[in-house]
């Protein structure tokens, strides 16, 4: 199977398969609901991996049909949290294990033991091959790069 690009409301996303649209590294639509992978944080489409990590996660839900959605709850902006199976594989540990995301240390207790234990093992596999993001010695965490990003937009707007 393949994905294609497509532009919707001046938005790049992957549609995966039938129902599914990827946003960007760890955020999907299902079925009409916004999805945002829980505990895992992707790069941003700005960082040098953003890009990459959305189009691995296309590329995972697009090997197979999402059969399970573990919601565990909304974010500030309405997304459901969720842990994401794709033939029963879980989509959340395999882009961590890849090296395509982080795990999230603001919201890892989110997740079941279980699961942030299975989170935190694939990162350090992940780190320990250089997979992805660990390619780079000291890679920006999503979340830093975000506050960065406001810090600079605030200073600007106090020059103005």
């Amino acid at each position: 199977m393949t994905y294609f690009w497509g532009l919707v409301l001046g938005l790049e996303v992957a549609f995966a398969q039938p129902g599914v649209r990827v946003l960007d590294g760890d955020t999907l639509i299902f079925q009409g609901e916004s999805i945002r992978l829980a505990c895992i944080d992707a790069p941003e489409k700005e960082q040098k991996m953003g890009n990459r990590a959305k189009k691995q996660l296309a590329k995972l839900v697009n090997q197979g049909k999402i059969n399970r959605l573990e919601r565990l709850d909304k974010d500030f902006w309405g997304r459901t949290l969720a842990i994401v199976y794709v033939d029963g594989k879980n989509l959340n540990v395999e882009l961590i294990r890849r090296g395509y995301a982080f795990v999230y240390p603001r919201y890892l207790s989110l997740c079941p033991y279980s699961i942030q234990q299975e989170l935190q093992q694939a990162q350090r596999e992940a780190q320990r091959n250089f997979r992805g993001v660990w390619f780079e010695k000291n890679p920006t965490f999503p979340w830093l790069f975000r506050q960065k990003q406001h810090l600079r937009k605030e200073s600007k707007g106090m020059l103005n």
